[in-house]
C-alpha cells in the first residue's frame, strides 16, 4: 500500500519546494512574500493529496480487496444530494468535502492577479481534477479505492467559494484599517495589502 503520514509527505517533497523556491527567487526574481505564500499553498496541495488520493493499495493487500468486491469496479454516484431518497445535509462528511478547499479559494488570492471568476474556475479546475484522479486510478487498480461522487464535486466547490468570500472578507477590513488609521506597512504586510486592495 503507498501511504504515509502528513509529516513524510512533506519531508520527501521539501527538496522539490527548495528548487521551486530557489528557481522563483533567483531565475523568475519573485519577492520573499511572494514564495512565502507560494510554499504555504505547496504544503497545503499535499495535503489535499494526502486525504483525496492515498492510500493507495497494492500488491497482495489489492488481490484481496478486489475479492471483496468482485465484479465491481467502479463505485460511481451520478445523483446529486437532494435527488436521493433519504436527504441529508452537512453531514460529517460532506462538511469536510467543504472545509478541503477553503484555503484554497483564500490562499489563491495571493499567488494569481485574482479575480471571483479566476478563483471560481481555479476551484471547479481542481475539484475536477480530484475526482478525475481518483476515477483512473480506481480504473488502472481494477479496484473501487475511491467512490466516485459529483456531490464531492459540489461540496468542494462550494469550499472554494466560501474561502474567496473569506479572503474579500478579511481584505476588505485589512485595507479600510490601513487606510482609516495610514498604518506604515512592512514588505510583507504591504504584499497583503496589495492583494487585498486589487480592483
Amino acid at each position: 500500500m503507498i501511504d504515509m503520514s502528513l509529516t513524510l509527505l512533506y519531508i520527501y517533497f521539501f527538496p522539490l519546494l527548495l528548487v521551486i523556491l530557489l528557481v522563483g527567487k533567483f531565475l523568475k526574481k519573485m519577492s520573499l512574500e511572494y514564495l512565502f505564500f507560494l510554499s504555504i499553498f505547496f504544503f497545503y496541495m499535499l495535503s489535499v493529496l494526502k486525504l483525496t488520493l492515498l492510500p493507495i493499495p497494492f500488491g497482495g493487500l489489492l488481490e484481496s480487496l478486489r475479492q471483496d468486491v468482485e465484479g465491481t469496479l467502479l463505485f460511481i454516484n451520478f445523483k446529486p444530494l437532494w435527488l436521493k431518497e433519504h436527504f441529508s445535509f452537512l453531514s460529517r462528511e460532506q462538511l469536510l468535502n467543504v472545509l478541503l478547499l477553503v484555503p484554497f479559494g483564500f490562499l489563491i488570492n495571493y499567488l494569481i492577479n485574482s479575480t471571483w471568476k479566476k478563483v471560481i474556475l481555479s476551484g471547479l479546475v481542481l475539484t475536477l481534477t480530484i475526482e478525475s484522479l481518483q476515477l483512473v486510478l480506481s480504473l488502472l487498480l481494477r479496484y473501487p479505492y475511491r467512490i466516485i461522487d459529483i456531490n464531492d464535486i459540489f461540496y468542494n466547490f462550494a469550499g472554494s467559494c466560501i474561502g474567496f468570500i473569506f479572503f474579500k472578507l478579511f481584505s476588505s477590513v485589512y485595507v479600510k484599517y490601513v487606510k482609516k488609521y495610514n498604518v506604515k506597512l512592512d514588505p510583507f504586510s504591504q504584499y497583503i495589502f496589495n492583494a487585498g486592495n486589487k480592483p
